[in-house]
């Protein structure tokens, strides 16, 4: 298993697409913030006093920084599964076969680095989100402990959806049929979760049910969690790491690598 992730890790760690993303997650979260300051806004929010602190402030900016559709969520999304589904279509995966590694040390390391490679990029972009952010509008908007909670829950989610992203392409062993699952369920999720959170006025029960149920939906922006929330969604986003990852280790234990 340590010879397999070392082979792993070094195969991406020698390539030049981890270090571009992490130049991109740096640049887009600082050039977003120099638009914001030089077409005015902090100073028309000024102005405007607190009606519009909800959606501007840097703990919003930090929480939509992990949204798997904005610009560098989605292009990681589709290289990592161009990572991951390279190894079946490439069949580099037989190599590891005859190599004499376990299906089960193959989908273990697989998940393992995916894992590790969201965690690099997406640090590096909601962290830098963070701190341009708060440079323009000010530190101390939001305790720090809000933007931990915040944090928890969207690095769970995060991993929630690539620890499905992974299963996936062990089970279709191809690019177009995770990426499309994915991405498909999540939008219909997200249409569901964002038309009952408005129609209820996100308030009871009915308007964040999805939410509670599936709480990578919070990855969106449409709702955040609040009060004792954050626990309840981490919680459930673990318990999804849980069974995820079981469930991975016997498609893979079944699946035919020719």
């Amino acid at each position: 298993m340590k010879n397999l992730l070392v082979a792993d890790f070094r195969r991406i760690f020698k390539g030049k697409g981890i270090y571009i993303l992490m130049g991109l997650a740096f640049v887009f979260p600082a050039l977003t913030a120099l638009v914001m300051y030089l077409s005015g806004l902090v100073a028309d929010l000024t102005e405007v006093g607190d009606l519009l602190i909800d959606f501007y402030n840097p703990l919003t900016f930090y929480s939509s920084s992990f949204n798997p559709t904005s610009n560098i969520g989605l292009v990681l999304l589709i290289v990592v599964t161009v990572v991951l589904s390279g190894e079946f279509t490439n069949n580099t995966i037989r190599n590891k076969i005859v190599a004499g590694h376990s299906k089960l040390n193959m989908f273990l390391s697989s998940l393992i680095l995916v894992l590790t490679y969201v965690f690099v990029i997406m640090f590096i972009h909601s962290s830098s989100t963070y701190l341009f952010n708060s440079i323009i509008f000010g530190f101390g908007k939001s305790p720090f402990v809000e933007f931990l909670k915040r944090g928890l829950v969207a690095y769970s989610g995060v991993f929630v959806l690539y620890t499905a992203l992974t299963l996936l392409t062990y089970h279709f062993k191809n690019l177009i049929g995770p990426l499309g699952i994915i991405l498909g369920v999540y939008f219909v999720l997200m249409m569901v979760s964002t038309y009952m959170f408005v129609a209820n006025e996100g308030e009871g029960l009915k308007a964040k049910f999805l939410f509670y149920l599936f709480p990578f939906l919070y990855l969106g922006g449409t709702a955040a969690p609040k009060n004792v929330e954050w626990l309840w969604a981490t919680l459930t986003n673990i318990s999804y790491l849980v069974v995820l990852p079981a469930f991975g280790l016997v498609l893979a234990k079944r699946t035919d690598y020719k």
